[in-house]
């Protein structure tokens, strides 16, 4: 069963520290005190081979999609492969920056990108980026979409928002 659309929130007590630690800042906005501590604890916690400098937060996994789509220097209509069944901002991220997506089916079970698929969207089309979606919050097989990368020569972008 896929549970949907029961958020695992924050109680108002677990935020309230974090919400009074921002007003006793006055710093409301973008690179504050906490959001540096965040990217410290990032590169320190997750990302070991990065320093906080080369960590960009952003206000929406939309607009980090798009962020990251144009790192790569895609091209005006460049043709980026996503699942039929996703979140309406994966494909707005790809619109965002000019690119088209091409919308590919998923699979019965996990509702996620078919990679059997891709043999004929690449074979037929030229693919510039893969987004895979983790539907409803699904696990993503990060080394499934390693393989796909190499394999097709094509950058992959996992949403897991």
């Amino acid at each position: 069963m896929i549970e949907y659309l029961i958020p695992d929130m924050p109680t108002v007590q677990e935020v309230t520290p974090w919400l009074t630690e921002i007003d006793q800042n006055r710093w409301y906005s973008n690179f504050g005190p906490l959001e540096e501590r965040f990217r410290d604890q990032l590169a320190s916690d997750i990302f070991s081979d990065l320093t906080k400098e080369n960590i960009a937060t952003c206000s929406s996994g939309t607009v980090a999609i798009a962020l990251s789509l144009k790192a790569l220097g895609l091209t005006k209509g460049a043709k980026v492969l996503l699942p039929a069944f996703t979140f309406p901002g994966t494909v707005a991220a790809v619109l965002s920056i000019g690119c088209e997506p091409v919308l590919c089916d998923v699979d019965n079970s996990g509702w996620q990108l078919d990679p059997t698929l891709l043999d004929q969207y690449f074979n037929s089309m030229k693919i510039s980026a893969v987004i895979p979606v983790a539907a409803f919050g699904a696990v993503v097989d990060v080394s499934v979409w390693d393989k796909v990368s190499k394999k097709y020569s094509v950058p992959v972008i996992v949403d897991a928002a």
